[in-house]
């Protein structure tokens, strides 16, 4: 299995991190003061979540999506300011729905080429059990 898994043995050990990583790093980007290092924290951000979206799982990126989305609601003090953050997560969320849609296409591909693998390997199967 080639599936994009950095450092971790298993691909999807690295999605759940990184969904963390997304929501920490929201929560670092306002708590700083600082514009010089929430820029920074900001494109730390943007990288984590594209490693979100190229790990491939659904649940971590969206359930750190919704928590991010539910912290900014939270945090957000007028409405100018939440409809702003959407605005940025909507257009954030258009870009990489390429990148993921590809992934998934992967995906899907490394399943059917295993599900082709097992029925091939089938009678030769039946035939070990049948003599």
């Amino acid at each position: 299995d080639l599936s994009f898994s950095a450092i971790y043995y298993h691909p999807m050990w690295l999605a759940p991190i990184a969904g963390l990583a997304n929501v920490i790093l929201l929560w670092c980007l306002f708590q700083l003061q600082n514009k010089c290092f929430r820029c920074i924290v900001l494109s730390i951000l943007l990288l984590s979540i594209y490693v979100t979206v190229v790990a491939a799982s659904r649940t971590a990126l969206f359930a750190s999506v919704i928590t991010m989305v539910l912290y900014i609601v939270y945090n957000a003090r007028n409405v100018k300011k939440i409809i702003l953050y959407l605005l940025v997560i909507g257009f954030l969320a258009t870009i990489s729905i390429p990148v993921y849609l590809e992934q998934l296409k992967y995906k899907i591909s490394l399943k059917e080429e295993k599900v082709k693998n097992m029925v091939l390997a089938l009678p030769i199967l039946e035939r070990g059990l049948i003599n």
